[in-house]
């Protein structure tokens, strides 16, 4: 995008609580543990600020053989390390709202639509047709999970409201 910038941190203050909290969600559902204040990952475009960089985000997917049943309600993530960890105080008033935008469907629709080459490296060489698709589907599944209620993350946001 000509004419983005990344965001400075006196520019943080000026993020609108609605947005931080809506990208703390889906960095917590994604458990992308690479949006500090640090290594913000954001970046203004006429006028705009857009979210970028979601490469630490699903760290399963690196070693499925780890991966169970129970995977996507336990994992744990660092979310007071998050840029917005203080600044979404508004976190539990989205948290239904976008939860409810995620439907089964949905997800499968949007993992479809993921490349091939993306997939690939991270199955055995020359994976078939249907070894992509069964991957894809278990990204749906686990995401899916995920987004259930009672959300495992959203657990963590109520727990550090009540400290």
């Amino acid at each position: 995008m000509q004419g983005a910038k990344d965001i400075r941190p006196d520019q943080i203050e000026t993020i609108d609580l609605n947005f931080a909290a809506q990208v703390l969600w889906l960095d917590t559902l994604v458990m992308n543990v690479d949006r500090t204040l640090q290594n913000p990952n954001l970046m203004i475009w006429q006028d705009r600020f857009w979210v970028i960089d979601h490469g630490a985000a699903l760290p399963f997917q690196y070693d499925w053989s780890k991966v169970s049943e129970a995977s996507p309600r336990s994992q744990s993530y660092r979310m007071n390390s998050h840029i917005f960890w203080k600044k979404a105080q508004n976190f539990a008033a989205w948290d239904d709202v976008l939860a409810a935008r995620l439907s089964l469907e949905l997800l499968q629709t949007i993992v479809a639509q993921v490349p091939d080459c993306f997939l690939q490296p991270l199955l055995d060489a020359g994976a078939s047709p249907q070894q992509l698709e069964r991957r894809r589907q278990a990204y749906a599944a686990f995401l899916w999970k995920r987004v259930k209620a009672p959300r495992p993350f959203t657990a963590l946001w109520l727990a550090r409201q009540a400290v």
